[in-house]
């Protein structure tokens, strides 16, 4: 098996746990998607991408290690995840999709890795409790509309130091509030 067929265990609500084989290499679309009972993900070291709402709804998932090869985090793939509390992700994400952790509420804080270029529309949206986001990357170009829409009023957002200035404006008004605040470290 090298990869899991879009729908493959769509809605199927007696899943409690997946072990993905060190074969597969990608999670089709809506793969687990409503698997509301789903609470732990072990994903295989060769899977290069996630496709849209693979995960959507998956309503007990608390936590994500993503595989160092994942390349995409498609649209709405995590959307929904309300316990979703920790992330990580793998260095060679380059973008993260729109709605990709759109109302993880559990979510309190997330790393951006080095070679994501571009977040794209409400990747972040909702994410009440979402403090603190590091952004590792310095080839971050695009940020969309409302990325970080409704995440929490008193995050912090954590840049490169040699970045600071220039996404400092790329980061301006992408949804946060004005308590919001962008750090160099």
């Amino acid at each position: 098996v090298t990869s899991i067929a879009d729908k493959a265990l769509k809605g199927k609500t007696k899943v409690t746990q997946i072990t993905i084989g060190a074969n597969v290499t990608k999670i089709g679309s809506s793969a687990f998607a409503g698997c509301t009972k789903l609470s732990k993900v072990t994903m295989g070291s060769n899977v290069t991408s996630i496709g849209s709402s693979a995960f959507k709804g998956c309503t007990k998932l608390t936590k994500v290690s993503m595989g160092k090869k994942v390349k995409t985090i498609g649209v709405s793939a995590f959307e929904g995840c309300k316990k979703l509390s920790k992330v990580t992700i793998g260095s060679a994400v380059t973008t993260i999709d729109d709605k990709a952790f759109k109302n993880c509420t559990a979510l309190k804080s997330i790393t951006i890795p080095k070679n994501v270029s571009k977040i794209d529309k409400q990747a972040f949206f909702g994410c009440k409790n979402l403090k603190t986001i590091t952004v590792k990357s310095t080839k971050l170009k695009t940020v969309g509309t409302d990325a970080f829409k409704k995440i929490n009023a008193k995050a912090t957002i954590k840049v490169p130091s040699k970045k600071y200035k220039s996404y400092k404006k790329l980061l301006n008004d992408k949804g946060q509030g004005s308590k919001v605040k962008i750090v160099k470290y």
